[in-house]
């Protein structure tokens, strides 16, 4: 396990303390050989396909991965074989503040569904028929640092943290990450969402209580 903390450097505040472990963790993943992280990508998708929770779901929530993220193309792929609802968030401007942006969710039937959306990611086209998080069973988020008592640590933006909030209880909320990525404490506000599985190359770690 990493052995980076939030307490790296004294006083700072919280912003700070997350910045500089995002900083950190994203240095020691793009640092990860080419072959090494294809490798351990493949691990951590072999358990996730294997997971109960995503053998039984009807319905699943997809993020299409990029840069050095875990590839989540073959989830993605063999969720649309298994015939499930397919899931995917596209980044829109809130209603109320066209400065704020949130994630919309539409259901994704193949490739010709997707476009490079804002940041480079592929996203559901508008056209794609809209989806409620309450009908999803199983969640699967990214993030950049991930500790032992589930807290997740994103890109900074938020937009999961204002999404999930309206998902359904018994939803399993789940991610996928390199073993660089489990820190020994991840710093968190109130609003941050925790996750209830993370899934490494070397193991699985469950939060539910």
């Amino acid at each position: 396990m990493s052995m980076i903390t939030p307490n790296t450097a004294p006083n700072i505040n919280l912003i700070e303390a997350k910045s500089l472990l995002r900083e950190a963790v994203l240095h020691q993943r793009e640092a990860m050989p080419t072959i090494r992280r294809a490798e351990d990508a493949a691990r951590c998708v072999s358990r996730l396909l294997a997971l109960p929770a995503f053998v039984d779901a009807r319905t699943v929530l997809i993020y299409m991965s990029f840069g050095t993220e875990v590839d989540t193309n073959a989830i993605f792929s063999e969720a649309l074989r298994q015939e499930k609802v397919v899931v995917l968030p596209r980044m829109v401007s809130a209603q109320t503040s066209p400065d704020v942006s949130l994630l919309a969710l539409h259901r994704v039937d193949g490739e010709a569904d997707l476009v490079v959306g804002k940041w480079g990611i592929r996203e559901p086209l508008a056209s794609c028929a809209a989806v409620q998080l309450d009908i999803v069973d199983l969640l699967l988020v990214p993030g950049v640092a991930f500790d032992r008592r589930g807290h997740r640590l994103g890109y900074g933006k938020g937009y999961y943290d204002r999404l999930l909030p309206a998902r359904r209880p018994a939803a399993l909320l789940a991610a996928l990450a390199f073993d660089c990525q489990l820190v020994d404490e991840v710093p968190v506000s109130e609003h941050d969402v925790s996750i209830d599985l993370l899934i490494t190359p070397s193991q699985q770690l469950s939060f539910i209580t």
